[in-house]
């Protein structure tokens, strides 16, 4: 793998792009379903030595991904409101904050 974050997990199908407006970063703007069906995602904060600094528009196909809970590193800036398209997506953590979108209950 070319991920340097200890934390990524193997199993996701990430897609990145250079961020040229952000300076020597990424910026992440497809993802796949899991390669084994899993339904959390940890995005690294770095892709070939660059952080990933923007979560674009993820794009339609997301709203069918089954990712139930989404990590996102301290290194990114900015967040697309589109992430919250998906309709499984219940939890989105940034470092200590978790946006809850209903309630685990």
């Amino acid at each position: 793998s070319n991920m340097d974050d200890s934390d990524y997990d193997e199993n996701a199908v990430l897609f990145f792009e250079e961020a040229g407006e952000l300076g020597d970063a990424y910026r992440l703007y497809k993802i796949d379903d899991f390669k084994d069906g899993r339904d959390t995602l940890v995005i690294p904060s770095e892709v070939n030595g660059k952080s990933v600094v923007e979560i674009g528009d993820l794009g339609k196909e997301w709203r069918f991904n089954s990712i139930r809970i989404v990590y996102v590193p301290n290194s990114v800036k900015h967040i697309c409101a589109g992430i919250f398209d998906n309709k499984h997506l219940e939890k989105v953590v940034l470092g200590n904050v978790e946006i809850v979108r209903k309630a685990l209950i």
